[in-house]
């Protein structure tokens, strides 16, 4: 789902420019736009074109500007990414934010025959699809060629100032996904929407996966490449809880489905301050070998739904008291509650809930997986993943992968699970 950190490019009429001259915050050293040749007002008014397509979200007018043979580098990528490669990510990326008060301050620009170099600054505010924003400023220098009477975009470096609000005590990870992989993503999706009753996601979210809507949080199915260990090996510990407004109805329903159910009838799971059943739970796998609870906790006034719905996701660990210093001084997340241990509710820094860690004593020691193994996993997210990758190197978790390409990286915690951040911006 998710790809190497597009830029967000924004634009200014360059005649706006000439007029807000004197606003820019231009260094007397360099030219301006009043002292701009005719060749370096061609250059800016394309790199304002190709920013205007990026505001708007049209990738196919913004890449047109772009030379094929293209190779840029973002800040916070490990290696130069071409076209095909930015491509990608930006069709993810321009699906889920949008710009507001968008600013492009140019910098310096200097043209030289049929090659020019243009420095400017972003600033603009990102706009979430959960309605949330964040303020973003980014620094570029741009190269430009001059091919068959046009400029054409050959490369470019630069990337987001690393934002001062996020405290380097927390990292400001957040729980954005599980990721389920299965042999057949399209015959899971089927599973999931027409007998689990889930909503797809038209989103895109990368090759070979498709995007579930949950009430909790999202699940994404990814295409696996190759076989599947078995999953009592592949996911020892990583698990996702579903929920159902009246139990013994859905497993009617889903009994006619085809669905067979390890727990039947349903047992009391789980107790409140005062000794009491939460409510209802039982247990069944989905064609591709992913075994689920299923609870229904009644609440008072809480409105009827139908259907199946994420009620929570977490991990199961044999010492819990590790666990939160794991998650707590590594991670940065907070313990919510201690009123159902061995089973801890872990949050946000924001106060919001992030996930379960549940006890087991009896679990034995972690199994050993390679980390594309993994068939369920627990995805974070970050504004900043090189800020975020050091932060945990420096806490001592063993990063296993960093895909600069997709701004991804692998961890596993001591517990047996293989964890992801992504950077959403």
């Amino acid at each position: 789902m998710h790809t190497s950190r597009p830029r967000l490019r924004t634009t200014l009429l360059s005649t706006a420019l000439l007029v807000l001259t004197t606003q820019l915050g231009f260094a007397q050293s360099m030219s301006t736009p009043e002292t701009w040749s005719a060749a370096q007002h061609e250059v800016w008014q394309t790199v304002a074109s190709y920013s205007d397509a990026s505001k708007e979200r049209d990738l196919e007018r913004y890449l047109s500007h772009w030379h094929p043979r293209f190779l840029g580098w973002h800040s916070g990528d490990d290696v130069p990414t071409n076209k095909a490669d930015r491509a990608e990510g930006l069709n993810w990326y321009f699906s889920q934010t949008t710009p507001e008060d968008y600013a492009l301050e140019p910098l310096g620009l200097e043209v030289v025959g049929t090659t020019a170099v243009v420095h400017y600054r972003i600033q603009q505010t990102l706009r979430m699809p959960d309605g949330s924003t964040a303020p973003d400023v980014s620094h570029w220098t741009d190269v430009l060629v001059k091919e068959d009477g046009r400029w054409w975009l050959m490369s470019d470096h630069g990337g987001s100032v690393a934002p001062a609000s996020v405290p380097a005590e927390s990292l400001g990870l957040k729980v954005n996904h599980v990721r389920l992989r299965v042999h057949d993503v399209d015959a899971a999706a089927a599973f999931y929407t027409d007998v689990l009753g889930f909503e797809r996601d038209t989103a895109p979210c990368g090759p070979g996966r498709i995007g579930l809507k949950g009430a909790m949080l999202p699940l994404v199915l990814e295409e696996a490449d190759g076989p599947l260990p078995p999953l009592s090996e592949a996911t020892p510990r990583t698990k996702v809880t579903l929920e159902a407004y009246d139990l013994h109805a859905t497993m009617a329903r889903l009994k006619g489905e085809g669905v067979a159910f390890t727990i039947d009838p349903p047992v009391p799971f789980g107790v409140n301050a005062a000794g009491e059943p939460l409510g209802l739970a039982t247990r069944f796998q989905d064609p591709m070998g992913h075994e689920f609870s299923i609870v229904e906790e009644p609440q008072e006034g809480a409105a009827p739904f139908d259907g199946i719905r994420v009620y929570n996701a977490g991990f199961d660990v044999p010492d819990v008291e590790a666990a939160q210093t794991f998650y707590t001084d590594a991670l940065g997340f907070e313990v919510l509650s201690d009123e159902y241990l061995p089973n801890v509710p872990m949050q946000h820094t924001d106060g919001s809930f992030a996930f379960m860690l549940h006890g087991h004593t009896d679990l034995g020691p972690a199994p050993t997986i390679q980390p594309d193994e993994a068939a369920v996993m627990m995805v974070f997210s970050t504004a900043d993943l090189a800020q975020t990758v050091s932060a945990l190197q420096q806490r001592g978790v063993d990063v296993l992968i960093n895909d600069a390409v997709s701004s991804v990286v692998t961890f596993q915690d001591p517990f047996g699970n293989v964890v992801q951040v992504s950077e959403v911006k």
